[in-house]
């Protein structure tokens, strides 16, 4: 491998052997080296490749701004979220948790907390990435001597679900209230207590978080499923009336129609989380 472009004495972006960008970490990489020199690649300790170009870029730029021990603290934080969270986590996470760790740090520094409208919110729908992202400040203070609050896995965990549904933090917020919205419409249609601890009341907040997603950016449709949806509508007609309470309020509060693909697995989960 050969040098390409020099962000610092250990910082490099090379080319792997497909000719794909690959940004490489290691102490001493490239001092007293120049573009298009050979790499020693025993001195390499961090490798980041980005799939999208465009996404590359803004790393190297943010790499040249953020001090080396908060890039290396983020790459083990991502390494673990990687390892927990099931779902694919996006290459953004690079660039946008690195970035928040640094104002994080800055303002924890400056003594200034930042609070938002929806941590309640977040810690409750969120309950695997919540967890992740309490590990992972346990990390940030240990590597960095810092001591940020609790709260601050909150707004990390608002990044892993950004990285796994590819949305930006404002698209999370609406998504956020949606589900929150959604979950009380159930609660007071059947009025019952959703027993939060249950596999099917993830798999519903799950389900909540795609369709949520949809409805905001794809607006698809699947009228494939309209004959199992006329049977489900007939066979639980109370569960029918709650998504139309649902649909209403979509409609009213995001100018939204539901599709009857997701009428129809709103009710399936319903018939679950009743149990």
């Amino acid at each position: 491998m050969r040098i390409y472009k020099i962000i610092n004495n250990n910082i490099i972006v090379s080319h792997d052997e497909s000719e794909n960008e690959v940004i490489l970490m290691g102490r001493g990489l490239a001092f007293n080296k120049k573009k298009d020199d050979i790499i020693d690649e025993h001195k390499i300790e961090k490798r980041f490749h980005l799939e999208k170009a465009v996404m590359s870029d803004k790393f190297i730029e943010l790499l040249r701004e953020i001090p080396e021990d908060i890039i290396n603290a983020t790459h083990e934080v991502i390494e673990y979220i990687k390892a927990n969270i099931k779902s694919k986590i996006d290459d953004r996470i690079y660039i946008t948790l690195m970035d928040h760790i640094k104002y994080a740090i800055d303002r924890y520094l400056q003594g200034i907390q930042f609070n938002d409208m929806l941590l309640v919110e977040i810690k409750h729908l969120y309950k695997e990435e919540i967890k992740v992202a309490k590990e992972a400040v346990l990390m940030i203070n240990q590597r960095l001597m810092v001591k940020l609050p609790e709260d601050e896995a909150a707004f990390i965990a608002i990044h892993i679900v950004n990285a796994q549904l590819e949305l930006d933090i404002k698209e999370i917020h609406q998504i956020t209230s949606l589900i929150n919205e959604i979950l009380n419409i159930v609660r007071y249609h059947f009025k019952i207590t959703l027993d939060e601890s249950t596999l099917d009341y993830a798999r519903f907040v799950t389900h909540l978080k795609f369709f949520a997603r949809r409805l905001l950016r794809d607006k698809g449709e699947n009228e494939n499923d309209v004959m199992m949806y006329e049977l489900v509508k007939e066979r639980y007609p109370n569960d029918y009336k709650c998504v139309e309470v649902i649909e209403k309020h979509v409609k009213k509060a995001y100018n939204q129609e539901l599709s009857l693909s997701e009428k129809l697995y709103l009710m399936l989960h319903m018939t679950r989380i009743k149990k």
